[in-house]
């Protein structure tokens, strides 16, 4: 079960981690025995317990439900739902590999400095800039992230 459920979950966020996760077929798994499936209120336990959970649809497929995480309460100890589903933590993690990336590729070993300085500068000085940055990051979102 474990082999299929994180198998089918990585593919599919690896694709689109802001897309759900419901209804997945997990592949080379038979459902449960029909009276020994979970209900509705068995499977609510689980979820607000950090499990994730399964389903049996028509054609008798199990199917991934709902995939959660074990996070509930922020650094101040408040209830918090904002990490809560999966593809929440996925998504920011593919930003944030996005804008390592091109970083990386671009602006290898540049100095930081601030954008009154360009001027004074040798033509051809690796250096970024908060102009530059911002513009950099506007293009990740509207090359990138749409």
């Amino acid at each position: 079960w474990a082999a299929s459920y994180g198998a089918t979950a990585a593919y599919h966020l690896a694709i689109d981690p802001a897309r759900p996760l419901q209804t997945l077929v997990l592949t080379g798994i038979l459902p449960p025995a029909r009276n020994v499936r979970w209900d509705m209120p068995e499977r609510n336990l689980l979820l607000h317990d950090g499990i994730a959970t399964h389903m049996v649809d028509a054609g008798d497929n199990v199917c991934i439900e709902r995939e959660i995480t074990m996070y509930r309460v922020n650094q101040y100890g408040d209830a918090d739902v904002s990490y809560l589903d999966v593809q929440s933590p996925a998504t920011l993690g593919r930003i944030r590999y996005i804008i390592k990336n091109r970083f990386t590729n671009r602006y290898p070993r540049h100095k930081l400095a601030d954008d009154d300085v360009l001027d004074s500068l040798d033509a051809g000085q690796p250096v970024m800039t908060p102009k530059l940055c911002t513009a950099e990051l506007l293009d990740i979102c509207q090359t990138e992230l749409l």
